[in-house]
């Protein structure tokens, strides 16, 4: 993604104005990205606060201007007060060697500017994006704060979504009146219209007294544009720009891009009415009537998804073997199915996880989909008799319950994989998806056929998902059985990998942590030597070059098995990993929130998504995909003690201990309360607990103890355990060098020294 340059590239074109700063206060200036008008824009890092920020250097003026300096900053610090995601915050005015300054959240991304240079953008991204800039400006309206300056270059696409940048113009709509009410203010002086031509409501150029009505305008010029790729208003000249937003309606967008979603006109073209009274009456009621248009809300920590999108959950399929004890293979069908039409560019597929959370609850199939956010459901049976076996699908329509294709197919239990292609082909032609030629689900090249070996595969599967320290070890002799039937099978040895990778996390000893270590380097290494063109074997072997500190080359087998399969939400997820622990936080949340996306309601993606906000300082969105990863899987072992960090990061320690309290296992737990107990002031109690962690865990917990001594102020002790950590090949170590926990020790040079030997980036 392009980086803020992009966005303020055309602030870049003043001249310098002198050598630039090392340091302003306590923000190390890394380099400058922009001058504009005011004064130049740097990427910074707060040393106070362990985050990279934009710094907005407001320069002395002549003294004429003085008067537009001061407004900017008096605006500035209103602007302040606005906290919502899809608001760039500003954090601070700041002044330091005569100058003012302006302390912003630093954004990675794209602009809407830029996007749209390659065309509209599909009507589901147009709806999305205009439902987040909506809210953002409700937020901003409802604490009496216009943006007056709306437009593709102002909206950047990043991690969360759109992000309204540059309130750097908005002003205080409203101005007390003696008896205690407000009326709109005179924003600017006579003739001093402020805004952009293109984007501008009438009631703007003819500097009339503003409200939120003028930015639903603005917005809805810039749908109109997102949607068709052509302005609303063509004019380029500000006298024949006034003359055309006064006087002519653009044509409705259907007529440039026919196929748009029904409604669409009718929504732009009113956020456009010339007569502000015909406009929505507020950016809420705007971003109302843009979800209801894309089918729904947004779900937590998810990107809408639009309804144009053809999209299909996989339920498990029900076993209905005389003596039912076939569900492995039941399940497995569904999941080999789910696998195949994942590969279907076009097709929005929901992961096995989110998918089979529905598993003998016997839910009403409308209810899944709106749950889902899927149109289709796909359910069946599995049937087996000795050597036949009978698998039975349905197709539904999500919306109504209406069975569009139902189908039973009868073959010897050696054809099951030809029989889930039959499905997954069939289901694609049921669904009328039309991809362009050779992209359906073709028949995909199996190294084996022997039902056998896909027995033990399926058990295997079925253990690992259980997450627990004896669900690994079991799926681990389910792959190993598998694999002495048929070494050359490449997904049992790469399932195998992973499963070694988890199960080593886990050893009750180095020595046993080390050995089942090296044991999953050889599966992975076999995984891809047999299935060159199998994505489970790069996410494999990227799993474990991450955790031997391989970094490039372990991005360059995420990236691999991303291409082979980009709809597998476990390499997503890896891929997360990946990129935050070489500290691209931002990537990282998107690629936790594709993995979401692909299957909302596992409980792993948000996990990571919490990880990374609390690293960014953005505690709220933290807490919201925390506590969503909570209703999820209430089990989940690694939750609490994450939403007891953000807790930490607040300044709420009782809030702390309570999430600690109740996270698994016992050395997560331990470790949480002695932070927690620290910044309580309850010393005694906190060494006691993290002394008994260290006493009883240090064979596999040594990075999460290094987090608790270095929050405890024991650097030292942190360091050891850090040390530990690195000779063991901790798991954790992913996570160092964004982990808020370790901030007090960050600017120890024992601390890049250890960054150095990760092979990390020290900046």
């Amino acid at each position: 993604m392009a980086s803020i340059d992009s966005l303020l590239r055309e602030l870049a074109r003043a001249p310098e104005r002198g050598p630039e700063p090392a340091a302003l206060l306590h923000y190390r200036i890394l380099r400058k990205i922009g001058e504009g008008g005011m004064g130049a824009v740097y990427k910074a890092h707060d040393e106070k606060l362990g985050r990279i920020v934009a710094l907005k250097r407001v320069s002395r003026r002549p003294e004429g201007d003085e008067r537009a300096r001061t407004r900017l900053l008096r605006e500035a610090r209103a602007a302040s007060a606005l906290n919502h995601p899809n608001i760039v915050t500003i954090h601070a005015v700041e002044e330091a060697e005569g100058d003012e300054f302006i302390v912003m959240e630093y954004v990675e991304g794209e602009t809407l500017e830029a996007l749209l240079r390659n065309g509209p953008l599909p009507p589901g991204q147009v709806l999305a994006l205009g439902a987040e800039v909506a809210d953002a400006l409700a937020c901003a309206h409802a604490a009496g704060i216009l943006h007056r300056d709306i437009k593709p270059a102002n909206v950047v696409m990043t991690a969360h979504g759109a992000k309204v940048l540059d309130f750097g113009i908005a002003a205080a709509a409203y101005e007390p009146t003696p008896n205690g009410g407000a009326e709109p203010r005179r924003l600017t002086s006579p003739g001093a219209a402020v805004g952009t031509a293109g984007y501008m409501s009438p009631e703007q150029l003819r500097d009339e007294p503003l409200d939120g009505r003028s930015d639903v305008f603005s917005l809805g010029a810039v749908l109109y544009e997102a949607a068709t790729g052509r302005h609303a208003f063509a004019a380029t000249d500000a006298l024949a720009y006034s003359y055309e937003v006064a006087s002519i309606d653009p044509p409705p967008p259907t007529a440039l891009v026919p196929g748009l979603p029904a409604g669409l006109d009718e929504v732009v073209l009113r956020a456009l009415a010339k007569d502000r009274a015909r406009r929505f009456g507020s950016a809420a009621n705007l971003a109302e009537a843009l979800r209801r248009l894309a089918g729904g809300r947004r779900p937590p920590a998810a990107t809408a998804i639009p309804a144009a999108i053809p999209s299909i959950a996989v339920l498990p399929f029900a076993d209905m073997s005389p003596q039912k004890d076939q569900e492995y293979l039941s399940d497995g069908v569904a999941e080999e199915i789910t696998n195949a039409l994942a590969q279907i560019e076009g097709l929005r597929v929901i992961g096995r996880t989110s998918a089979f959370s529905f598993k003998g609850k016997n839910e009403d199939v409308r209810s899944i989909g709106h749950k889902l956010g899927v149109a289709h459901v796909l359910e069946g049976s599995v049937r087996t008799d000795g050597t036949h076996l009978r698998i039975t699908a349905q197709l539904i329509d999500a919306s109504d319950g209406h069975h569009l294709w139902t189908r039973s197919f009868d073959r010897e239990t050696g054809r099951i994989f030809a029989v889930q292609d039959e499905i997954a082909r069939e289901v694609v032609v049921a669904l009328k998806v039309r991809l362009l030629p050779g992209n359906g689900p073709g028949a995909r090249e199996r190294p084996t056929t022997a039902p056998a070996v896909y027995t033990q595969v399926l058990l295997g599967r079925q253990f690992s998902r259980l997450s627990t320290v004896d669900g690994f070890r079991r799926a681990v002799q389910a792959y190993e059985r598998a694999l002495a039937m048929d070494p050359s099978y490449a997904p049992a040895w790469a399932l195998l990998a992973i499963d070694l990778v988890f199960a080593a996390d886990f050893s009750d000893t180095a020595t046993d942590s080390s050995e089942t270590r090296r044991r999953a380097e050889t599966a992975a290494e076999r995984a891809v030597a047999l299935g060159p063109d199998l994505a489970e074997s790069y996410a494999a072997r990227a799993a474990l070059r991450s955790r031997c500190f391989e970094w490039a080359r372990a991005r360059t087998d995420v990236e691999r098995a991303l291409a082979l399969n980009p709809g597998d939400a476990v390499t997503w997820l890896e891929y997360s990993y990946l990129l935050a622990a070489l500290g691209q936080l931002r990537e990282g949340i998107v690629a936790a929130r594709k993995a979401a996306e692909i299957d909302p309601l596992w409980s792993k993606p948000l996990n990571a998504a919490g990880k990374y906000h609390n690293a960014i300082g953005e505690l709220d969105l933290a807490e919201s995909a925390l506590q969503r990863a909570l209703e999820i899987a209430p089990e989940h072992f690694s939750v609490p003690y994450h939403l007891g960090t953000t807790y930490l990061l607040r300044g709420t320690p009782r809030a702390a201990l309570a999430a600690f309290q109740r996270a698994t296992p016992e050395a997560n737990a331990l470790i949480g309360v002695s932070m927690a107990q620290h910044d309580l002031g309850h010393r005694q109690e906190s060494h006691r607990a993290l002394d008994d962690a260290a006493a009883r865990y240090s064979a596999t917990w040594a990075f999460q103890l290094a987090e608790g001594f270095a929050w405890c102020d024991q650097r030292d002790r942190a360091f050891e355990w850090l040390d530990r950590a690195l000779a063991q090949r901790d798991g954790g170590l992913l996570m160092v060098k964004f982990t808020p926990l370790l901030r007090s020790v960050r600017g120890d040079p024992r601390y890049h020294a250890l960054l150095r030997r990760l092979n990390l980036p020290v900046d």
